[in-house]
């Protein structure tokens, strides 16, 4: 039953409207012959709409709509107002009238009407709760959820998303799918699009790495809908816990580092806090194979480096398993015959097997002759960063200049560090991709560029990249420096 809260000053109408409007079935009415006393009436109980006459002795029913909303109440509001009125029309519709009727006409097409727009206003008024609702049980959800484009880029995420990766809502727009879940590349999500597309639904497990660069375990449940002719990926995740007393290592994370480690000419170990080697693939069995004895391999990863550097490399697994941020191990490393090696690791955390967390280490790009890249760009004003596919050195200006950790700086890539659209609109990656072939065909090429430091603030440089070789290898020479202006 909608209840209607009829207020005019004239009686007759009162009870005609009243009479008629009642013969529906399902509308109650209340007569009322003032705004204050329909204001007195509104103290004791709600109305699901309220029809009112503009022209009224006392308080006419703009300056009653207008008082009903500076007091909070938005109930549905119908104003009556005679033929040749406009301007009382538009005003009622700006102070928050939901519809106006004018006098005048065939009385049953007049009251048709009426009922009609009643009725509208109700229901449009019960989809606005709804949705209020809706969107506060969303914000408001203890699962982290996620709104993402065909492109992977975010544009929504809940409360729970945000304090679980520790960005502003703000800033997580600014970032795509790969600048959380590393492990997507821009192919793999347009398949990862095509097959939800397909399918409708797929649930996986991954790491999404947060804003202080820990790698948190995840599983994500994902929906593929389209909206206005837009495609939109629904993500649903939360924290991924396997089960204690699993004796194997689970078929999803570990399952895919270890995969694709397989045919990687990098070294990949995976072990525990105390260094015990539970899985290694092929290109670092080669390395740490026993040559007398092929089929021995060391006990320990902590063997393969000299004894005095042993308690740092303990501290680095003890924190990284704790669920710390990765860290870089650039230590010698000893090859069995060999003489060392000064060989960088990536160590990352990997979620409990059999209730044990691990720890990967993932060989990065050889630092060998890096050093003297080092020494002569130490002390230059400019920020120098020597880069392949990712940056093998930078100096102390360069880490300065963009806001980060040389350990965080050196095997990233400059996509790692940049969001994913520049301030013109264009994507990050067809624009390096675009200046980074012209300054490979000729002698250097200068560009503006942003950054984004460790804590999330955009930092606006120019990039100078200058094409070389070093190691044999070719390689780029970029310098940074910033707008005139900020200097």
């Amino acid at each position: 039953m909608i209840t209607v809260l009829f207020v005019d000053d004239e009686p007759a109408l009162l009870d005609v409207s009243r009479l008629y409007m009642e013969k529906t079935g399902d509308l109650k009415v209340e007569p009322c012959f003032s705004a204050e006393q329909a204001m007195e009436m509104l103290k004791a109980r709600a109305y699901d709409v309220i029809v009112s006459d503009y022209e009224m002795p006392g308080i006419d029913g703009i300056e009653f709509l207008k008082i009903l909303r500076n007091l909070g109440d938005f109930t549905p509001f119908i104003i009556f107002t005679g033929k040749g009125r406009e301007h009382v029309v538009i005003e009622a519709l700006n102070c928050g009238a939901d519809f106006y009727l004018q006098k005048g006409g065939d009385p049953r097409s007049q009251f048709a009407e009426l009922i009609h727009k009643i009725r509208l206003a109700v229901q449009r008024r019960k989809d606005e709760q709804s949705l209020q609702i809706t969107r506060y049980s969303v914000e408001k959800a203890s699962i982290q959820i996620y709104w993402l484009d065909t492109s992977g880029r975010y544009i929504y995420a809940n409360e729970a998303a945000c304090s679980a990766l520790g960005y502003r809502i703000e800033e997580l727009l600014l970032l795509t799918i790969g600048d959380v879940d590393t492990s997507i590349s821009r192919e793999e999500w347009g398949r990862f699009v095509d097959r939800l597309r397909n399918h409708g639904s797929i649930v996986l497990e991954s790491l999404h790495l947060t804003k202080d660069k820990r790698l948190v375990p995840v599983e994500v449940a994902c929906t593929y809908s389209e909206f206005q002719g837009r495609g939109i990926i629904f993500a649903y995740a939360r924290r991924h816990r396997e089960p204690a007393g699993t004796v194997n290592a689970p078929a999803g994370v570990r399952g895919r580092c270890r995969a694709r480690s397989g045919g990687s000419p990098r070294m990949f170990f995976e072990v525990t806090d105390s260094g015990e080697i539970v899985f290694c693939n092929q290109a670092a069995a080669d390395r740490i194979r026993d040559r007398e004895n092929p089929g021995n391999f060391l006990p320990t990863i902590l063997t393969l480096f000299p004894v005095e550097n042993r308690p740092l490399v303990s501290g680095i697994l003890d924190r990284v398993v704790r669920e710390g941020p990765p860290e870089i191990l650039s230590i010698p490393f000893s090859q069995r015959g060999d003489p060392p090696l000064e060989i960088s690791f990536q160590a990352s955390y990997l979620p409990p097997a059999a209730g044990v967390p691990h720890v990967m280490l993932r060989e990065m790009e050889t630092s060998e002759g890096m050093g003297s890249f080092q020494e002569s760009a130490g002390l230059s004003p400019l920020g120098l960063m020597l880069l392949s596919d990712t940056i093998q050195g930078c100096n102390p200006e360069a880490c300065r200049l963009v806001g980060h950790h040389r350990p965080d700086l050196v095997g990233s890539t400059l996509l790692d560090l940049s969001p994913p659209y520049q301030p013109d609109g264009r994507e990050s990656s067809l624009t390096l991709l675009e200046r980074f072939y012209s300054a490979g065909t000729i002698q250097a090429c200068t560009f503006p560029w942003v950054f984004r430091s460790e804590s999330g603030e955009l930092r606006p440089l120019y990039i100078t990249a200058t094409p070389i070789e070093h190691l044999g290898r070719k390689m780029f020479l970029v310098a940074l420096t910033r707008p005139r202006l900020d200097r």
